[in-house]
Formats: structure tokens, sequence, C-alpha cells
């Protein structure tokens, strides 16, 4: 039960830190590109989906290469130092 809860906490500040951040990336390149140039290119919601799910896949990778690593350290070398 409390592993699901953390899966899910985890989970919700992933996707309201890429809805902040897509938002955000959204209207200030929108807001800088504007001021620079009078022709640009439009930024789509496939490119802002796209950085979200590398988000969310490099997130992953590094949860679950942090976890092998700790599954696969022999318990007696982090006993000796506590």
């Amino acid at each position: 039960m409390f592993r699901n809860y953390l899966l899910v906490t985890f989970r919700n500040l992933l996707v309201i830190a890429s809805l902040i951040g897509c938002t955000g990336g959204y209207y200030m390149s929108k807001i800088l590109l504007g001021s620079l140039w009078v022709n640009f290119v439009q930024i789509k919601a496939g490119i802002l989906l796209l950085a979200a799910s590398i988000m969310f896949v490099a997130t992953i990778f590094t949860i679950i290469f942090k976890i092998g690593r700790v599954a696969l350290r022999n318990p007696v070398d982090s006993l000796r130092y506590e």
C-alpha cells in the first residue's frame, strides 16, 4: 500500500512538473521568439509531448538504474559505515 502511494505521488509530481514546464516553455519561447523575429517556427503540442515523454523515460531509467545498483550492493558495506 505504501509503495503504491509513493508511485502515485511520484507520478503526480512528474505530471505537474511537465504541465508547468510545457506551459511555461511554450509562452516563454513564444514571447522570446516573437520579440526577436517576425517569422519563426511555431511550437506545436507534439514537440511539448515529446519533451515530456523524454523526461518520463529518463526518469524511469534513472530510477531503475539507482534501484538496481542499491539491490546489487553488499549490505555489509552499508552497515560498516553506520
